[in-house]
């Protein structure tokens, strides 16, 4: 993680105001978005952009305004990387929206940002794809959630009334 970015306003007001109670910093760096004389949408804030557990957000803390752009770590689909003369770049994509963070840092610092986000992604949808299994597996062994299905292969005409009751009566036998 960045030293300046933790010590810095944005880092510390985004931890004690947006932080969520469940959700940890894994790392944190220093950019800017917007253009220099931009307006509205285009206006420029400088902040920190911060990857946690859940997300990516870029967090700017102003005397009278709060930026707060966040994309959830499940639907980032890319990030680019741009390596420039003055300024290198971060771009993080999702299917319809993203962010996009000009630094003056070191490219390394937004290289080792982007393998901390794609780490944390792949650990995210890893984790959600085993609890998916384990909510099936503990599904197909649940009498009640075999009753269910029973029922619609009985209303689907796949297996008869007669059938039906005789499973039923086995399955409530375990409960």
């Amino acid at each position: 993680m960045n030293e300046k970015a933790q010590n810095s306003k944005d880092y510390k007001s985004f931890v004690q105001n947006t932080l969520k109670k469940d959700e940890t910093v894994l790392d944190v760096t220093i950019g800017f978005i917007g253009e220099m004389m931009g307006e509205k949408e285009d206006r420029q804030y400088n902040g920190v952009l911060i990857c946690t557990n859940q997300r990516v957000v870029f967090h700017s803390k102003g005397w009278f305004s709060e930026v707060n752009r966040s994309i959830p770590l499940e639907k980032v689909s890319s990030i680019d990387l741009d390596k420039g003369l003055l300024f290198q770049s971060i771009k993080i994509h999702t299917s319809n929206d993203g962010i996009y963070v000009r630094s003056a840092l070191k490219f390394e610092e937004l290289q080792r940002f982007q393998k901390n986000i794609e780490e944390a992604r792949d650990a995210k949808n890893l984790n959600s794809e085993e609890n998916l299994q384990n909510n099936n597996s503990l599904a197909e062994d649940d009498p009640i959630a075999k009753i269910k299905k029973l029922s619609e292969l009985k209303e689907q005409g796949i297996i008869s009334d007669e059938e039906f009751n005789q499973k039923k009566k086995e399955l409530m036998d375990q409960i």
